[in-house]
């Protein structure tokens, strides 16, 4: 797909670590991974299952399935980069989208780039 390649050639660009999500895996058979790995390494992205550094994960958002997995694999490549979240100041981020839900009042999913969110 147009997007998926622009999406990686960016990521490529920022020199960022990738960690790839083959989204239904509950409709195709398991040969059709080794397809997607294939053409994973045509955009020079190799999969550590051959021997790259590029995490790959089947899913299924649909049933659930690999969801924990692919948690993990997000974890782990963020404790081996390091990475820790500055939690003094104020909360700064983006609004992703927002509602009013009954019962619960104003909800909304955001990214936060800085501070910590709290929930009250």
């Amino acid at each position: 797909m147009p997007q998926t390649l622009e999406a990686l050639r960016q990521a490529k660009s920022m020199n960022v670590p990738i960690i790839v999500a083959i989204n239904k895996i509950d409709k195709v058979e398991p040969q059709r991974l080794e397809v997607i790995k294939r053409q994973l390494a045509q955009h020079d992205l190799v999969v550590e299952d051959w021997g790259g550094d590029v995490i790959c994960v089947p899913i299924s958002a649909k049933l659930g399935k690999g969801i924990d997995h692919l948690l993990e694999m997000i974890l782990l490549q963020a404790q081996m980069m390091e990475l820790r979240a500055d939690i003094s100041g104020m909360a700064r981020g983006y609004i992703l989208e927002s509602s009013l839900e009954k019962g619960r009042g104003p909800v909304a999913t955001l990214i936060c780039q800085h501070g910590t969110i709290k929930v009250w």
